[in-house]
């Protein structure tokens, strides 16, 4: 379990690498064909992590910590707020639609 906490954390830092790449580069999918391809990357690194994510919260609903509750309490809010941040994640990384001329 300690091993499986240490890659949910890591994955954690790293989602947040990833969406400060984004907010902080110029966002013009429909031009660069590179940066469009880092985007679905990024997206299908998102959905990994939000499998991963019910991977832990199924591993934790028979794990039993008769000593530790405060941890598992931790550990299951972190689980949840790392959802809603990976669900808006993706929602930043959708495209903005082309201008028409």
């Amino acid at each position: 379990m300690i091993i499986e906490c240490i890659i949910f954390y890591c994955l954690l830092i790293l989602d947040f690498f990833v969406w400060l790449y984004f907010y902080f580069r110029a966002t013009n999918y429909h031009n660069d064909r590179a940066l469009n391809l880092k985007r679905i990357f990024a997206i299908l690194y998102y959905c990994l992590v939000q499998v991963y994510n019910i991977y832990m919260i199924l591993n934790l609903k028979y794990l039993d910590l008769k000593s530790n509750d405060l941890l598992l309490i931790f550990i299951r809010m972190s689980i949840i707020v790392n959802i809603g941040l990976v669900w808006y994640f993706i929602l930043t990384l959708k495209p903005l639609p082309k201008a028409r001329k």
